[in-house]
């Protein structure tokens, strides 16, 4: 779903009536629970870890443009599995079923 997607749905809640206890719309208060994710944070981090693991600016520019790919081709959920599949974090995740 993308984040258009979600403030449709969230703007219908809202449209319905749906309110918390104290008045607050659903859009407002998962605005103010919940961080947007943002694909340019993600990279961000990723530029950080790459800087502090002693990749080059040839090698870190690499990753950064197979990022657009990754992206467009894999859902958040996809990408979550590879993570929890991935032979250094499985121990962490036993038991999670991707």
């Amino acid at each position: 779903m993308t984040v258009k997607e979600f403030m449709e749905k969230l703007k219908k809640l809202d449209a319905e009536g749906y309110r918390a206890p104290d008045g607050t719309s659903v859009s407002d208060g998962i605005g103010i629970a919940a961080e947007i994710w943002s694909n340019s944070a993600c990279i961000g981090y990723c530029i950080i870890a790459m800087e502090n693991a002693g990749f080059d600016q040839k090698q870190i520019q690499a990753v950064i443009e197979k990022f657009g790919e990754a992206f467009d081709r894999t859902t958040l959920n996809e990408a979550e599995c590879k993570y929890i599949e991935y032979p250094e974090q499985r121990s962490r995740y036993e038991g999670t079923v991707c």
